[in-house]
């Protein structure tokens, strides 16, 4: 079974040194509850070594606000593979929503 749950990632997050293997990567959720951008903000001081994929309570109207930042590498979320979409097996209409976000 595929899950619902899916990831934008920043194009530059692929070319980076920064986002080396070596750099300790974490799971955010709930994001929106918990703080959203500004949390991240804040983490970004004494973890500075830490990538983060904040998930929970994002949608297509505030990824960007994540994405901004120097910390995230990618945002996940069902928004991004509606039920319609993944039971219909329409995989080019899921790709063009993620390819939308990092537009």
């Amino acid at each position: 079974m595929r899950s619902r749950s899916s990831l934008a990632r920043r194009p530059q997050a692929r070319r980076s040194p920064r986002w080396s293997t070596a750099s300790p990567r974490e799971k955010f959720f709930p994001a929106a509850p918990t703080g959203g951008p500004q949390a991240l903000r804040a983490l970004a001081g004494p973890l500075p070594e830490v990538i983060f994929c904040p998930t929970g309570g994002i949608d297509r109207a505030t990824s960007a606000d994540y994405l901004a930042l120097a910390n995230v590498a990618c945002v996940g979320g069902s928004w991004l593979t509606p039920t319609n979409l993944v039971a219909a097996q329409d995989w080019n209409a899921i790709t063009a929503l993620a390819a939308d976000v990092i537009a």
